[in-house]
């Protein structure tokens, strides 16, 4: 006798051994018990989780000659037909290669015959959702008022196709993907029958490449002890499926904990040279990231499929990070994954993004940066430092800044041997735009002298018009990114200005087009939110810190 595989010898047989669908079985066992049979079904959901083995036991429940029955003996002739698909009165058709309109004639023609042996004529078609539309429409008429003696069972992976004038006459069952714990205690019994010893980390991973599917999980058994024998580890699996080992994962991350990119890179190169693939290698980074962020949520161990040592490990290794890391380090990895098949080289970009995990620095949530200005506030209070309202101070204690020039002090900048030097003499200038005009120069070197790359931007900008304690600057096209960055620090500017002038003013920052036409800088909400806000400015200035995100909530974050 040839061989059967394990998912046709170990197929279930009733209702009770179907695998995590008990949502399904108990209604259609409850209809049967009942006398509430429909003359139609559909069971979508995705492969490999037990539509087809369901029909053919509701087929039995209903043909057996005890029934029906929501119990099917499986020892009369119908049931042993139906389990052997030679029944003459329980029809398998093929949707995908019984699709026209001609099939769907012939199937109108023979439902007015009555079943020759058993109790019901079942019509069972497999991926239904592949009939053209006239074959559907030939069908309608039937499935509205089929004779009594015929049910129809239809089976599909994508119910959307499915045109709703059939689906209103049906009785839907969506079947669910199987839970990888349903998943090892089903493969474990069959394993066990087949005298076959393989221990439980082994079962977790052939459960997991089968992604929630029974038939793939059973197909990857059969090939396993094929290449196994009596006697399957988990070495032996991840060997065979070509997975990751999941001491890589731990390793990888434990080099990102301790910054460490040489070791980093040797680990993926390691693991490349062992013939993994690199899309294998960014699937199983992404789950090993998503389960340390679990580990860090209170109560969401339960949701980590692995063993209770891997749970363990997962708990130790996720201390060194925060949640908002891991989400962090999840967003560069899903990033790659999307792409990684299509790259021209994709181990570089694994590599990438391995350095990226290992070269980013802990996030820092505003609450986090606003305590800790409030407690450099009370230090300056302490020693007599004076924080403006308006703007941030200026701290001695960065060695890269000159010594505070006091307010309302006139800024000019005269020769030297050596180059430009700031000096400062009592401010009685005028405000006004010619004034701003002439002194602009001054300004920007005065500004060069406390932050030289802001200084070079802002000696691309032209004072274009002062108006209500506003002076507007005005870039050409080119000089956009000059333009965004100028008002983004605008803060060091409006000081500056505020010191030679005797009234203060605030920077608008405007890009001047071909059409000689004025355009403002677009902001993001987060940088409104900078400009509108004081304390949120401070905190930047003595932070050294960089906006980054959009709206101005929770996800919005300052590095």
């Amino acid at each position: 006798m040839s061989y059967v595989v394990l998912s046709r010898k170990w197929r279930p047989l009733n209702f009770d051994d179907v695998v995590a669908q008990e949502h399904v079985t108990a209604t259609l066992k409850n209809a049967i018990s009942s006398g509430r049979i429909a003359q139609a079904y559909l069971f979508s959901g995705p492969r490999g989780v037990g539509k087809t083995t369901t029909a053919r036991i509701l087929a039995k429940a209903l043909n057996c000659a005890e029934g029906p029955t929501p119990h099917p003996c499986n020892k009369c002739t119908a049931c042993k037909e139906i389990t052997n698909g030679v029944s003459l009165d329980v029809l398998e058709i093929d949707g995908a290669s019984n699709r026209g309109i001609d099939e769907v004639r012939d199937l109108r023609e023979n439902v007015r015959y009555a079943p020759s042996q058993s109790r019901y004529k079942i019509y069972y078609i497999d991926e239904v959702h592949m009939l053209t539309t006239p074959a559907f429409n030939a069908l309608l008429k039937t499935l509205e008022e089929p004779p009594p003696h015929v049910v129809f069972i239809f089976a599909t992976t994508q119910p959307q196709d499915i045109p709703l004038t059939i689906l209103s006459r049906c009785q839907r069952f969506d079947f669910k993907r199987i839970p990888t714990a349903e998943m090892v205690k089903r493969l474990q019994l069959i394993a066990s029958r087949e005298s076959v010893e393989i221990n439980e980390d082994a079962l977790l991973l052939i459960a997991k490449k089968a992604d929630g599917a029974m038939r793939d999980a059973e197909s990857l058994l059969d090939q396993v002890i094929a290449f196994g024998g009596s006697q399957i580890s988990s070495e032996t699996v991840e060997s065979l499926l070509g997975l990751v080992e999941r001491q890589f994962f731990f390793d990888l991350i434990e080099a990102v904990a301790q910054k460490d990119s040489r070791r980093g890179l040797e680990l993926v190169e390691k693991v490349i040279e062992d013939g993994r693939e690199v899309g294998e290698i960014v699937k199983g980074l992404l789950e090993h990231l998503r389960d340390l962020l679990f580990a860090k949520i209170p109560g969401g161990m339960k949701n980590i499929e692995a063993s209770e040592g891997d749970k363990l490990s997962y708990q130790a290794q996720a201390k060194n990070f925060s949640e908002e890391d891991l989400l962090r380090m999840i967003k560069i990895v899903s990033d790659i994954e999307a792409s990684i098949n299509r790259a021209p080289n994709p181990r570089l970009k694994l590599e990438i993004a391995v350095i990226r995990l290992i070269k980013l620095d802990s996030t820092v949530l505003l609450n986090e940066l606003l305590e800790r200005f409030s407690r450099l506030e009370e230090r300056f209070k302490r020693t007599n430092f004076q924080i403006s309202e308006n703007r941030p101070p200026s701290l001695p204690l960065f060695e890269d800044k000159p010594e505070q020039i006091e307010p309302h002090e006139k800024v000019t900048v005269e020769p030297t041997k050596k180059g430009k030097e700031v000096t400062t003499e009592s401010a009685d200038l005028e405000l006004s735009l010619e004034n701003l005009q002439q002194h602009w120069p001054q300004i920007v070197e005065a500004v060069k002298q406390k932050k030289r790359s802001l200084g070079a931007l802002l000696s691309h900008a032209v004072p274009a018009e002062v108006s209500g304690g506003i002076l507007e600057l005005s870039f050409k096209k080119e000089g956009n990114f000059s333009a965004r960055k100028v008002e983004k620090e605008s803060t060091l500017v409006e000081q500056t200005i505020g010191e030679m002038f005797s009234a203060p003013l605030k920077i608008k920052c405007t890009v001047v087009d071909s059409a000689e036409k004025k355009t403002s800088t677009p902001k993001a909400p987060l940088e409104q939110l900078y400009q509108r806000e004081p304390l949120l400015r401070s905190v930047v200035e003595i932070f050294d810190g960089e906006l980054v995100g959009g709206a101005p909530d929770s996800k919005s974050g300052i590095n």
